[in-house]
């Protein structure tokens, strides 16, 4: 009332706390919009008792706003106002790949988390190194906390490609490092709507 607020989007979609918020804000005449930002089936994946729940409780929202056609279809079973949102691309795509001879460079964007696997680039770039010799890994992000990088850095250190890899850490703009990669790993388990996957694609990079 003091802010006179008109609209709430609300962004924790599979928050606990979900109805309880809507429920309050829609009994003092405040619309809920809620952002879903990965893909439905989630709570399946994660074996949980959500993907029950979660249809009745988005089912009760002003609307849902999804990252793509799947989704949107998915929810308007539940939800008579869907909208599909996507992920902007910037369309200057890369219209050269790199072809000056220097050592190739492989990226890695993404948070240092178990379903995002990490490790698995630097199982991919050990057996790299064997045939190529001078490639780089660009492994661009950040943990939870410092420990979980430092976690990774040991395991680069274990396979001794250590000087194959540079942790840049968090970077709001990635396409200075895309434009010179040669390929993009993506090692996730799942993913709801790879924005690095598309990145990529904008950027002219496997």
């Amino acid at each position: 009332e003091d802010q006179k607020i008109d609209l709430v989007l609300y962004n924790g979609w599979t928050s606990p706390l979900l109805l309880w918020d809507m429920l309050y804000l829609k009994n003092r005449g405040i619309p809920v919009v809620v952002q879903t930002h990965t893909v439905f089936s989630y709570d399946l994946f994660q074996f949980g008792k959500g993907f029950g729940e979660r249809p009745g409780i988005l089912g009760l929202a002003d609307g849902i706003v999804t990252l793509s056609e799947t989704d949107r279809l998915f929810w308007s079973a539940y939800n008579r106002r869907v909208w599909r949102l996507p992920n902007p691309v910037d369309p200057q795509l890369r219209q050269v790949p790199k072809t000056d001879g220097s050592a190739p460079i492989i990226t890695w964007i993404g948070r240092f988390s178990n379903e995002k696997q990490p490790g698995e680039a630097l199982n991919i770039l050990q057996l790299v190194v064997q045939s190529c010799p001078d490639a780089v890994l660009y492994m661009i992000g950040d943990g939870a906390d410092g420990s979980s990088l430092e976690r990774y850095q040991k395991m680069a250190e274990d396979r001794n490609i250590q000087d194959h890899v540079r942790f840049l850490g968090y970077q709001s703009d990635v396409s200075q490092f895309l434009r010179d990669a040669a390929v993009n790993l993506i090692t996730s388990t799942y993913e709801g709507y790879s924005l690095a996957l598309v990145e990529s694609m904008a950027h002219g990079v496997p």
